[in-house]
């Protein structure tokens, strides 16, 4: 049988405030006894009592002898500084260790607090300690090493102008013919492609792949802003990839740069056994979300090469540095997995003959 109604209330525990604390010196003042301020100000005797034990301080007398003082300014001073010190510990000073490597991850590797995060957890088993979105309030409240100037996305996001789409120009296989799991993300060996110039006058610049399912990222720094540039540039990954190149470039979709135009040499094998290298699709004009893996890869590439810097004066060892980082940053699409290990497991599937299958772990 359940009790419906209960007679029985509950005790209702309120704290002292400044009022009832000048109340309090007032009447002791008076001389009067703690059971007359308690019933005076609506408190139990034991509130009266623990207060002027609390907050009483110690004066001396002439002769020096201590005596105890009461007064209400000092006692509300003290009660709220108690209060300050009072209740749970902040994230920040219980997780001082992985607090320090999100900004050592975030200022020296340049990764974001959700990646840093994110990969603590995978590699560790467990989760951190704080989540990212906790991160990002303690660098707001500048409780943390890194400021929002650090967190490049943070000060680059705007909304870009809605474009109408024009009629396509008819170059090569349209995206529209390109199959469904090349779209899906379910098939490894389908990439996306796009140039990324310095300045104006520059007379080379960079060609920038990204594999669509491993986010895998192949920088190169052609010759020349050319088409022939770029033929030569698939032919030096068609060399260096032999026999897994089929298989590995199963398609390549680019935009409608002049670069990219040239489509039947960019499909055509330099190998007598091998009648083509790769499929080129051509995305619609101003649809860059039809290449999105390709877009966050050059933004995250501009980090390095900002707009305006000259890619003419760039040692091939600094384009080497920094599609490793590209490739090493965890990722949460990735499950935090990096992008290089991803397509070291779809590799190693192919060459097991799983037909590219790897598992994403």
């Amino acid at each position: 049988m359940s009790q419906t109604q209960c007679s029985t209330k509950g005790k209702r525990y309120t704290h002292l405030d400044g009022i009832k604390r000048g109340q309090i010196e007032a009447l002791q003042k008076e001389k009067r006894t703690q059971e007359y301020i308690a019933g005076f100000i609506g408190v139990s005797q034991s509130t009266v009592s623990r207060e002027l034990v609390r907050n009483s301080v110690v004066q001396l007398d002439s002769e020096l002898i201590e005596h105890h003082r009461y007064f209400a300014d000092a006692a509300q001073r003290q009660a709220l500084e108690r209060q300050s010190r009072s209740g749970a510990r902040m994230k920040c000073l219980q997780s001082s260790e992985t607090i320090k490597q999100i900004e050592d991850d975030v200022l020296i590797r340049k990764w974001s607090p959700d990646a840093s995060v994110g990969r603590m957890e995978r590699l560790g088993g467990r989760r951190a300690g704080i989540t990212a979105r906790t991160f990002y309030n303690y660098v707001e409240l500048g409780l943390v090493r890194v400021k929002p100037i650090d967190l490049a996305q943070k000060t680059r996001r705007k909304n870009k102008a809605h474009r109408v789409q024009t009629k396509m120009r008819e170059i090569g296989t349209r995206i529209d013919l390109r199959p469904s799991s090349v779209e899906s993300r379910e098939e490894f060996g389908h990439w996306e492609i796009d140039g990324v110039i310095g300045k104006a006058s520059d007379r080379t610049e960079l060609m920038t792949l990204v594999e669509r399912k491993t986010r895998n990222v192949i920088v190169m720094k052609l010759e020349s802003r050319t088409q022939a540039a770029v033929v030569k540039a698939l032919y030096t990954l068609e060399r260096e990839f032999k026999g897994d190149f089929p298989i590995v470039f199963k398609s390549i979709t680019s935009d409608n740069g002049s670069e990219f135009l040239n489509f039947r040499e960019m499909e055509k094998s330099h190998y007598k056994n091998r009648r083509t290298r790769t499929k080129v699709y051509y995305a619609h004009p101003y649809c860059a979300s039809e290449r999105g893996s390709n877009e966050n890869c050059n933004g995250l590439l501009r980090r390095f090469i900002p707009k305006g810097k000259s890619i003419d004066t760039i040692p091939e060892y600094r384009i080497r540095l920094i599609t490793t980082w590209l490739n090493t940053l965890p990722r949460k699409i990735l499950g935090y997995r990096t992008a290089q290990e991803a397509f070291n497991d779809e590799l190693a599937a192919i060459r097991m003959g799983w037909g590219g299958a790897a598992q994403s772990g």
